[in-house]
């Protein structure tokens, strides 16, 4: 009886701790898309530091580096107003990077209309790889995903799931679909990602997760 008893437990609280990991990912996935993508941003930006390696490109690193202590030290407003002078004349990687900057502290500061307007127009810029506009693209989707627009949502997603971040426009998909209650649809997606090849390791793993989560591990 006692083991019967242990095992009950032991279920109810797998049971319980499946509800809390879902209710998480409903609040924080997105979060958790934005940690990934940040850093391929800051990749980027580096990246383009190191192909064209000029003394406006410095000073222009010099500009973004106090633009981010400012941010670091807590003045969004100077960090924000910093960050804007660098997209408007900065050089190579910077604008894009700068304004990508710019819109995420847009949006801490609650600034949501013009964080999303400032990510359509880096999505719309000339002169950056594609696969950066779509970058900016799929941060305009994820703040589409908070003012709670499902026709807004679907349709910038859908131009993503074709190209570069498909993967993570896959995941982000899905969590608009847990969202608005269409599990299966989330499903899909979830299953589409954990089945995918292309998957990194920590991407997968988190698709196969919230499958076992929505399922029920069934």
């Amino acid at each position: 009886m006692a083991n019967a008893g242990d095992q009950l437990i032991r279920e109810v609280e797998e049971d319980l701790q499946r509800e809390r990991w879902l209710r998480l990912w409903r609040a924080w996935g997105r979060q958790a898309i934005a940690a990934v993508v940040v850093v391929a941003a800051a990749v980027a930006g580096y990246t383009g530091w190191k192909e064209f390696q000029a003394s406006r490109l410095a000073d222009d690193g010099h500009h973004y580096w106090q633009a981010s202590r400012l941010a670091e030290s807590g003045d969004a407003g100077a960090a924000i107003a910093s960050f804007n002078a660098l997209a408007a004349g900065g050089h190579g990687a910077y604008p894009w990077l700068a304004g990508m900057r710019e819109a995420a502290l847009l949006a801490e500061a609650g600034e949501r209309d013009a964080a999303l307007r400032r990510y359509d127009e880096l999505a719309a810029m000339d002169g950056v790889a594609d696969s950066w506009r779509q970058l900016s693209a799929l941060y305009a989707a994820m703040l589409a995903v908070d003012r709670g627009e499902p026709g807004d949502v679907e349709a910038r997603l859908l131009p993503l799931l074709g190209g570069q971040w498909r993967l993570l426009a896959l995941e982000l998909q899905g969590l608009h679909h847990l969202d608005t209650g269409d599990t299966e649809a989330a499903l899909a997606n979830f299953r589409e990602i954990a089945g995918s090849a292309d998957a990194p390791a920590s991407l997968a793993g988190r698709a196969g997760e919230l499958v076992a989560l929505i399922t029920g591990g069934s």
